[in-house]
C-alpha cells in the first residue's frame, strides 16, 4: 500500500464504530470520543475511571470520531518482536500517523480529528484506542509549551515527579520504590507550562489497564524529571543542559509521529533543560528512592507546592 492510499483510504470511510461517545479530562484539557460502539465505550470508562467525565454541551480541545476501515494493515512492514511503532506517513504539512491497525489524520479544523481502525486487529481494541488518545495527547502537550515522555509520573507532597526511560529501563519498577507516593500514571507523562512554571497533569494510562485510586484531576508543580538507570548503588547525577536536551529528547514520546511540530518539540525540551529540572537517576535494587527524590532539584527549590487545579 502506498502512502498516498493512506489519505484517501482514511477519507472514504463512512462506518462509524458506533454512535456512543464520551469525554476524557486530562488536566485542563477535553477530548471526546465519537463513533463507539456502547460496549467499547464501556470498557474505556472502565478503564479510565473517573477521567471520564459527563459530556455538558462545552466545545473539547480535540474531538475524534472512530471509523470502521476494513481488512488490512496502516503500517506495510512490521517484524515480531519489533518495538509498538506509531509513526507520521504522507508528508509534514499535513500528515497521517499511523500504527499496525489504526490510520490517525486531522480533520479540516485542527482540534477535529478522523480515525480508521481495521477490522479484528490482533491486539486488543480498548489498547488501540488508548494508543490514538495518547497520540493526541501528546499534541496538547505541545500546545501548552511542553511535551509527553515515556515515563512514571508519581506525586508527593503536592508535587509530581518524573521517571523517565525507554522500554525496560526500569520506569514502572522505580516508582513503587518512592515510599508514600501515589502515581499520575506509569508509562506515558505530559510536562506543560503556564505562567507559574512546568506542571504535570494525572492521567488515566497505565500498564495494568485500569486506573484506581489515581487522582482524576488535578494538575500539579513538577518537581523534575529524573531519566532512570539501573546501578548497584542509588544515587542522582545533575546533567548539563546539553545532556539533559539528549536524553529527553530520546524519552519523548511520538516522535516519530509529529514530523510537523519537530521544531516546536525540540524548542521546549530545550527550554525546560535549561532551567535545571533534569537529572539522572541511579538506581540499586530494593532502595527507597524518596530520600533522593525530596531533596528536590535546584530550580525546583522554594516553589509553591499547592495543586494548580
Amino acid at each position: 500500500m502506498q502512502h498516498l492510499t493512506h489519505h484517501e483510504r482514511l477519507r472514504s470511510l463512512e462506518r462509524n464504530l458506533g454512535s456512543a461517545s464520551l469525554s476524557l479530562r486530562l488536566g485542563r484539557r477535553t477530548i471526546d470520543l465519537e463513533g463507539l460502539d456502547a460496549s467499547l465505550a464501556a470498557e474505556m470508562q472502565r478503564r479510565w475511571g473517573g477521567f471520564v467525565v459527563a459530556q455538558d454541551g462545552t466545545p473539547p480541545d480535540r474531538s475524534i470520531r472512530f471509523y470502521r476501515a476494513g481488512s488490512g494493515t496502516w503500517l506495510d512492514h512490521w517484524a515480531p518482536g519489533e518495538s509498538y511503532r506509531v509513526e507520521a506517513v504522507g508528508g509534514e504539512k499535513r500528515p497521517l500517523i499511523a500504527s499496525y491497525h489504526f490510520g490517525i489524520e486531522r480533520g479540516d479544523e485542527p482540534s477535529t480529528w478522523r480515525v480508521g481502525i481495521s477490522d479484528d486487529p490482533d491486539e486488543p481494541l480498548p489498547r488501540i484506542i488508548e494508543n490514538v488518545v495518547r497520540v493526541l495527547a501528546a499534541h496538547l502537550a505541545l500546545d501548552d509549551g511542553g511535551f509527553a515522555l515515556h515515563s512514571a509520573g508519581i506525586l508527593r507532597d503536592g508535587k509530581a515527579f518524573h521517571l523517565a526511560g525507554p522500554s525496560r529501563a526500569g520506569k514502572s519498577t522505580a516508582s513503587k520504590l518512592v515510599s508514600g507516593a501515589q502515581s499520575l500514571g506509569d508509562d506515558f507523562g505530559i510536562i506543560v507550562r503556564d505562567e507559574t512554571g512546568w506542571l504535570s497533569p494525572a492521567l488515566p494510562f497505565d500498564n495494568s489497564e485500569r486506573v484506581e485510586g489515581r487522582p482524576s484531576s488535578g494538575v500539579y508543580p513538577l518537581a523534575g524529571v529524573w531519566r532512570v538507570h539501573q546501578a548497584a548503588e542509588t544515587r542522582v547525577e545533575e546533567a548539563r543542559e546539553l545532556v539533559a536536551s539528549a536524553e529527553l529528547v530520546s524519552c519523548a514520546a511520538f516522535a516519530w509521529a509529529l514530523p510537523e511540530r519537530a521544531d516546536e518539540l525540540l524548542d521546549h525540551v530545550r527550554s525546560f533543560a535549561a532551567e535545571g529540572l533534569f537529572a539522572r537517576l541511579y538506581v540499586a535494587r530494593g532502595s527507597d528512592l524518596w530520600p533522593h527524590l525530596s531533596a528536590g532539584l535546584p530550580a525546583f527549590q522554594g516553589r509553591d507546592s499547592e495543586n494548580h487545579p
